[in-house]
């Protein structure tokens, strides 16, 4: 319903105050009225008055000043009292009494007033000031009508002459269907591409989803397009250095293009700048994972913390540290002992650290459990430790001494 084919009339009298933007380019058709005469010397006396000061409070229409509706009838209704007052004040003397609102007594030069303000004629921002019996009358009425992409007067209204149309055309606008907007795009497969036939000019050079939805849009709207590619290959991005933008963004900012259609990404920094209409088509950014599932519970599962390959080394030098242990034991003299004491002249003797022992004790020192077994010390070494121990003689001094004299006997 937002095109030529509906008519819009708008009760406002400040249609200029209104953003139409979404409304200047489909050709539709909105009529709405003014009452402040804009052309007028004493509306212009005001505007540059007003524009002396520091905070006007004036409304700005496309960089013009504008006074609104209700701003000009109250300037006008102060300006016909004053007219009113100054008429009765010189013809007799003003008497003043207080007056409250709980009293019947009225003021007596009130009606006299009345009849002043009745027939003033004051040349106000919203035309002729007149009154007949209280109302007013002779004032005028423009008719706005949305042209060309701008608000225009077309004609007016007076309550004796009835409608003035100065613009029959802008009613019934012939152009609607030579309307052609400049449409500009991006090169991109498969929304964009552009045909490899050198002979082929204008809109036929383009193919693509983005072209054949401009088509059916065109179509169904009623207008005419042309297709120009982006100088730049860019989509846009705001560029801080110089405070500005680039690509598709710049061509529409500036009004070189009236419309894009490409795979254009929509985002808070280019909608602050441009409109955007309802994506075709949404994509999402999604992180993919496994979903983990409990495990049962195996044997060898405390294995898991370390690699196979640390296990093995482990095992390897599980293995190399227990035949070493067994053949150093088999070498050393201080681990053969006799297995009966009371047979002191008997030549047979034996080593703790056999096979199985060595691997025992390996795995009580790997798992830090002890295992039974120690390696033999020389008697020498029990010898010097038992002579320090006897012959300190400072005991007393505490345990640090003992501890230093027995490191020294070893």
């Amino acid at each position: 319903m937002n095109d030529h084919r509906y008519h819009y009339m708008f009760t406002t009298f400040d249609i200029e105050t209104f953003d139409l933007e979404d409304f200047r380019y489909n050709s539709v058709n909105i009529t709405a009225f003014r009452l402040v005469d804009v052309g007028s010397k004493r509306y212009q006396d005001v505007i540059d008055q007003m524009q002396k000061l520091q905070h006007s409070g004036l409304d700005l229409i496309n960089g013009i000043p504008y006074i609104q509706t209700e701003s000009a009838l109250m300037f006008d209704s102060v300006y016909a009292f004053a007219h009113g007052l100054k008429q009765l004040d010189s013809s007799h003397t003003l008497s003043f009494k207080n007056l409250s609102c709980n009293s019947d007594r009225v003021w007596s030069d009130g009606l006299s007033l009345y009849n002043y303000i009745n027939s003033a004629a004051v040349d106000g921002l919203t035309g002729k000031v007149n009154f007949i019996e209280g109302r007013r009358n002779k004032f005028k009425v423009d008719i706005l009508k949305l042209k060309q992409e701008v608000i225009q007067k077309v004609g007016f209204w007076q309550p004796d002459a009835g409608v003035n149309i100065s613009d029959p055309t802008a009613f019934y606008d012939s152009n609607i269907a030579n309307i052609t907007l400049i449409v500009m795009t991006r090169e991109e497969r498969p929304y964009v591409m552009v045909k490899e036939d050198a002979n082929l000019t204008g809109n036929a050079r383009f193919e693509g989803f983005c072209i054949d939805l401009l088509k059916a849009i065109a179509q169904q709207v009623g207008f005419q397009y042309k297709i120009e590619l982006v100088p730049d290959n860019m989509y846009g991005v705001y560029i801080p250095e110089t405070n500005s933008w680039n690509g598709i963004v710049q061509e529409l900012m500036e009004r070189r293009a009236d419309l894009a259609v490409a795979s254009m990404t929509i985002n808070y920094a280019r909608e602050s700048v441009i409109d955007f209409t309802k994506p075709f088509m949404n994509l999402g950014i999604g992180i993919l994972f496994k979903v983990p599932t409990s495990q049962p519970t195996r044997l060898f599962s405390f294995m898991n913390p370390l690699a196979i390959e640390i296990w093995l080394y482990v095992l390897a030098a599980y293995i190399l540290v227990s035949f070493a242990l067994f053949v150093m034991a088999r070498f050393s003299p201080y681990e053969w002992k006799n297995p009966h004491p009371c047979y002191r002249d008997t030549d047979i003797v034996e080593n703790q650290f056999s096979i199985s022992n060595s691997f025992w004790f390996i795995t009580g020192t790997f798992l830090r459990q002890g295992s039974g077994l120690n390696p033999k010390i020389s008697d020498r070494a029990q010898t010097n430790i038992h002579v320090y121990l006897d012959s300190s003689t400072t005991v007393t001094n505490g345990m640090g001494t003992i501890k230093a004299r027995l490191l020294h006997g070893l």
